[in-house]
């Protein structure tokens, strides 16, 4: 079962994790309190923890991810 968040309601536009991820640049790399996450240059969003190093093609699919892990963190 996965949780819901107001941004399911109100649309992932509207959420600042997804604005500050929707307005990286090719080589910049940003540290949302324990989730890094870097464009590199060749387009894709790495997203790096304590725990894993993962890589996604689209700024949503880098979103879901970190919300997944910023999630598991609430339990």
């Amino acid at each position: 079962m996965e949780q819901s968040t107001i941004y399911d309601f109100l649309g992932i536009e509207n959420d600042p994790i997804f604005n500050i991820i929707n307005n990286l640049q090719k080589g910049q790399e940003i540290n949302l309190g324990g989730v890094s996450i870097l464009l590199n240059q060749t387009g894709l969003y790495e997203m790096e923890t304590e725990f894993s190093h993962d890589c996604f093609y689209s700024k949503k699919h880098v979103y879901h991810g970190v919300s997944k892990f910023l999630s598991l963190l609430d339990l």
